[in-house]
C-alpha cells in the first residue's frame, strides 16, 4: 500500500540489482504510460475493454525489474497471475501510523486546485490525475468511493482487506511478509541476493514524495501558465477539452466568439468600426449640405410641429451617441495598446532601476521617455480627439426654438389724442397706431410678467408713460419732438441676440441717477413702486445726445402668437466638418496601432506590447529578464523605492503572511482616490 515504505523499497530493490523499479511517481516522467494504466482500470473495474494479458503488462512494465506503490497495487492479483515466476514482498506497517501518513495523501488527491489544474494542464497533470482518479476517486475503483470523508472512514478497512487479499491469491512460497525494521537479512534471503555492504535505506517517504510532488506541481503550473498566455497553440485533444471549454471545438458556436478576442481580430474590428463611422459622417455631411443647403453655417433638416422636432432630435442624438460610443471604444482599445510597454522597453527600464505599468491605463508610462515617442504622440492624438468629440459631437444636430423680434413703442400718456401721424416708416409701428382696438391692456405688473422672460411668440407692445405728455416735447424720434411716439425699439435683431429681448424692461428700473442694487428679474421689478425705463439718443460719433426716463403707467400688448409649427431641427456644417476631421485623425491613429501590432507579430517580437499580465508572464517565461533574473521574492514597495533590491537584499516580508490581503489592495491608494474622484465628478 502507499505510505508503507514504497520509496525505501524502491531504493533497496535497485541496490540489490532490480533496476529500474517502477514507483507511483514514475508515470510523472512517462506521461504516455498513464493512458495504458487508465485502459487497465477501465477493463478491470468498468468492464470496458478486454482484460490485460501478459503481453499488455509487458508492454507497460517490460522495461522494469520490479514494481511498487500505486497504481500497480490495484492489480496485485493480475500481476501475480501474469508473472508466475515473480516473487512478492508484502511490506506491512502499523495501521494507525500508516493512516496518519495516508491521510495527507488523501488531502492532496482531493485538493480542488489539483482538479482545476487537471483541466488547465491536459499535457501532464491531466493524464496523471485521471490515472490516480481510478485509484482514489472512482466509486467502482480500488478505493470504492469518490468522497473524501468516506475514504477517510474506510481507509483502515481497505488496508486490512488488501493485505488479506494478497495473502489469499499469492502462493506462500512466492510471498514474503516483510517489515522495514527487519533490514537486509530476510529480504536478501528471499530474493537469493547477497547482502550489500551498505546500511538498509531509511527514507522519509512523506518528505521524498512531497519533494517529488512539489517538482511535479511546478512543472505543471508552468505549462498551465503557458497554455493560458500563448495564443494559437494546441495543448490537448479537442474531445478532452470541449466538455469544460466548448470554445476549443471549432464546430462549437462559442469558438467563433472566442476568436473575436484575439488581438489581431480585435484590431481589425476597431479598424472596421472607425472606417465605417468616418464614411458615415462624411456621407451625412455631404447629404445634408446638398439636400438642405447651408445658410450662415447652418441648415434646416426639418421644420414643423414642436413635438415632432423633439422626437427627431431625440432619435438623432441617440444615433450620435451610439456611433460616438463605437468610435470612442475603438479609440480607447488602441490607446491601451499604445500605452502598454514592449518587452524591450521593460528591459531598458529595469536596467535603469525603473518600472512600468502593465495591464492598466497608465500616465506613468507616458512620462519621460519610458515608451516610444511615436506611440506617445499617437496616444495623445487619440485622447485629444476623444475630448473634442465629447464636447462638440452632440451639438452637430440641435432643435431650434423660434422667437419673435417684437416692437417696443414708448408713447406719452395722451397718445390717443395725437391727431398727427407718427414720424416713422416702420410698418409694424404704423399698424399699431391704426388698430388700437386690437391691443390688450396690461398693468405694469402684468406687463413685466409677460415680457421679462424671452418666450417665443411675444408680439408688439406699447409702453404708456405716466409722467410724459406731448407738451413736454420729449420725443427722441427724429422729425417731431412733440410727437406722442417717444421712442421705438426692436427687442432683438436676429441670431443669438434673442437672449437680450427683455433687456428693455431693465434699462432703468431704479430712480433716475441711481444704481440698481439687485438683479433685474421679475420679482425685483414687481417690487418697484415706480417702474421706469430709459431710452437714449446718440450722436454718430458715440457721444450721448439725449436721454429719456419714463415712468411706466401701463402697457398695451398685441398679445402672444403661437409658434408651435415653426420649430426646426438644424445641423451645424462647421461642427460636422470638425467631427469628420477628428474622425479621420482617429482612423489614422488606429491604423498605425494595427501596423505596430502586425509588425511585432511578424519580425519584431521584442516590440510587441505587453498589454495584459498574461502577455508579461508569457514573455518572461520565453526569455528571462537579465536585471531581475536572480532577485529574491520582493514586494512592490521595494521596487518603488529609489534603491532596488539585490540578490543579497533581505526580504521585506521574510515569511508568509498569516492573514489574507484584501483584494482592494491590488491597486494603490492614489489610483483608488483618482478613480473614485472621477466617478463622483462625472
Amino acid at each position: 500500500m502507499p505510505r508503507t515504505g514504497t520509496v525505501t523499497m524502491q531504493v533497496a530493490l535497485e541496490t540489490l540489482g532490480c533496476k529500474p523499479t517502477y514507483h507511483g511517481y514514475t508515470p510523472l516522467h512517462h506521461i504516455d504510460e498513464c493512458a495504458k494504466w487508465i485502459r487497465a482500470f477501465e477493463a478491470k473495474y468498468h468492464n470496458n475493454g478486454p482484460p490485460f494479458t501478459r503481453d499488455d503488462w509487458d508492454d507497460l512494465l517490460g522495461n522494469y525489474r520490479a514494481v511498487t506503490d500505486s497504481p500497480a497495487i490495484c492489480f496485485a492479483e493480475e500481476l501475480i497471475e501474469a508473472y508466475p515466476e515473480a516473487k512478492v514482498v508484502l511490506v506491512e506497517r502499523d495501521v494507525e501510523s500508516w493512516y496518519l501518513s495516508f491521510k495527507g495523501m488523501i488531502d492532496e488527491m482531493y485538493n480542488p486546485i489539483v482538479q482545476i489544474l487537471r483541466i488547465l494542464d491536459p499535457q501532464v497533470l491531466g493524464p496523471t490525475a485521471s490515472m490516480f482518479y481510478h485509484v482514489y476517486k472512482d466509486r467502482k475503483g480500488f478505493c470504492r468511493t469518490d468522497k473524501k470523508e468516506e475514504l477517510q472512514c474506510t481507509a483502515r478497512t481497505l488496508y486490512r482487506e488488501h493485505y488479506k487479499h494478497v495473502r489469499s491469491v499469492c502462493p506462500k512460497d512466492r510471498l514474503l511478509d516483510f517489515k522495514l525494521k527487519d533490514g537486509w537479512g530476510p529480504l536478501c534471503e528471499f530474493l537469493d541476493k547477497e547482502e550489500p555492504g551498505v546500511p538498509f535505506p531509511r527514507l522519509n517517504e512523506g518528505a521524498a514524495l512531497a519533494e517529488k510532488f512539489k517538482e511535479f506541481q511546478k512543472r505543471s503550473m508552468l505549462l498551465v501558465l503557458r497554455n493560458l498566455t500563448v495564443v494559437g497553440v494546441s495543448y490537448g485533444k479537442i474531445e478532452s477539452f470541449s466538455p469544460w471549454f466548448p470554445e476549443t471545438d471549432p464546430k462549437n458556436p462559442q469558438a467563433r466568439i472566442k476568436k473575436l478576442s484575439h488581438r489581431g481580430t480585435s484590431l481589425f474590428i476597431q479598424i472596421l468600426i472607425s472606417t465605417t463611422v468616418l464614411v458615415f459622417n462624411i456621407s451625412v455631411m455631404i447629404y445634408a449640405a446638398v439636400k438642405y443647403g447651408i445658410y450662415h453655417g447652418f441648415g434646416d433638416l426639418y421644420q414643423g410641429d414642436c413635438k415632432l422636432v423633439a422626437r427627431y432630435n431625440t432619435v438623432a442624438h441617440l444615433g450620435i451617441n451610439i456611433v460616438s460610443t463605437l468610435l470612442l471604444s475603438a479609440s480607447n482599445y488602441c490607446a491601451q495598446l499604445l500605452v502598454a510597454p514592449t518587452r524591450s522597453e521593460v528591459d531598458r527600464a529595469h536596467e535603469k532601476r525603473d518600472w512600468l505599468d502593465i495591464g492598466v491605463p497608465s500616465f506613468r508610462n507616458l512620462w519621460k521617455r519610458r515608451i516610444a515617442q511615436k506611440r506617445k504622440a499617437t496616444w495623445t492624438l487619440l485622447m485629444i480627439s476623444s475630448v473634442l468629440l465629447h464636447l462638440i459631437w452632440n451639438s452637430a444636430v440641435f432643435a431650434a426654438k423660434p422667437f419673435n423680434s417684437y416692437r417696443v413703442l414708448t408713447v406719452t400718456s395722451d397718445y390717443l389724442t395725437d391727431a398727427g401721424p407718427w414720424p416713422t416708416q416702420n410698418n409694424q409701428t404704423l399698424y399699431l397706431l391704426q388698430n388700437p382696438k386690437s391691443l390688450f391692456y396690461l398693468n405694469a405688473t402684468q406687463c413685466i410678467e409677460r415680457y421679462i422672460s424671452p418666450n417665443p411668440g411675444q408680439m408688439d407692445v406699447l409702453v404708456v408713460a405716466a409722467n410724459v405728455t406731448m407738451r413736454d416735447r420729449a420725443s427722441l424720434v427724429d422729425g417731431n419732438s412733440s410727437s406722442s411716439l417717444l421712442y421705438e425699439y426692436d427687442s432683438f435683431d436676429g441670431g443669438t441676440n434673442w437672449i437680450w429681448a427683455s433687456s428693455w424692461l431693465c434699462s432703468a428700473y431704479a430712480q433716475p441717477g441711481s444704481r440698481p442694487v439687485s438683479w433685474c428679474i421679475a420679482e425685483n421689478l414687481a417690487k418697484e413702486v415706480d417702474w421706469i425705463v430709459a431710452w437714449y439718443s446718440w450722436i454718430s460719433n458715440g457721444i450721448l445726445d439725449k436721454s429719456l426716463w419714463v415712468k411706466v403707467d401701463h402697457c398695451v400688448s398685441a398679445g402672444v402668437e403661437s409658434l408651435d409649427n415653426h420649430y426646426a431641427l438644424r445641423y451645424s456644417a462647421l461642427i460636422l466638418l470638425t467631427v469628420c476631421i477628428l474622425n479621420t485623425a482617429k482612423c489614422a491613429a488606429i491604423y498605425y496601432t494595427a501596423f505596430l501590432h502586425y509588425r511585432s507579430n511578424t519580425s519584431h517580437r521584442e516590440k510587441a506590447s505587453l498589454v495584459t499580465i498574461g502577455d508579461a508572464v508569457a514573455s518572461f517565461l520565453a526569455e528571462k529578464d537579465p536585471t531581475t533574473e536572480r532577485l529574491p521574492f520582493a514586494s512592490r514597495e521595494e521596487f518603488t523605492k529609489e534603491k532596488w533590491p539585490t540578490q543579497r537584499s533581505p526580504r521585506l516580508h521574510p515569511g508568509p503572511s498569516l492573514c489574507a490581503i484584501p483584494s482592494f489592495r491590488a491597486a494603490s491608494w492614489t489610483r483608488w482616490l483618482v478613480t473614485l474622484a472621477l466617478c463622483v465628478t462625472v
